[in-house]
């Protein structure tokens, strides 16, 4: 028996070139969060779909919306609600894992 841990699969990390993120502006910056929350980038080896990672998201809605003070925990509960049934929208099955070292990871909104 060997202690090698199994491999895991992982999704890539896809990002919209700069050129696309002007098509998924919206009237609101929760509008135009769902609107990348809920492109799918790809579809994996097992017919799932994959989205775009939050830390990216985040960093697209806040250069479209300048004044915008989303962070990832928002995004997050944006989607949390979503699949709760709290706002109509149809979201990919998986999302990668933003980088670690990602400066808008764990960001929080100053109160």
């Amino acid at each position: 028996m060997s202690n090698q841990k199994p491999e895991q699969t992982r999704w890539p990390r896809v990002e919209l070139p700069r050129s696309r993120w002007r098509e998924f502006k919206r009237d609101t910056v929760r509008d135009t969060g769902f609107a990348l929350l809920s492109h799918v980038a790809l579809t994996d080896e097992d017919g799932r779909t994959v989205g775009l990672h939050y830390a990216h998201v985040c960093e697209v809605v806040r250069t479209l919306h300048p004044d915008a003070r989303t962070t990832v925990p928002c995004l997050r509960w944006y989607v949390g609600h979503a699949l709760d049934g709290d706002f109509e929208a149809e979201l990919p099955q998986a999302r990668p894992r933003s980088p670690a070292n990602h400066p808008l990871n764990g960001i929080r909104r100053p109160r």
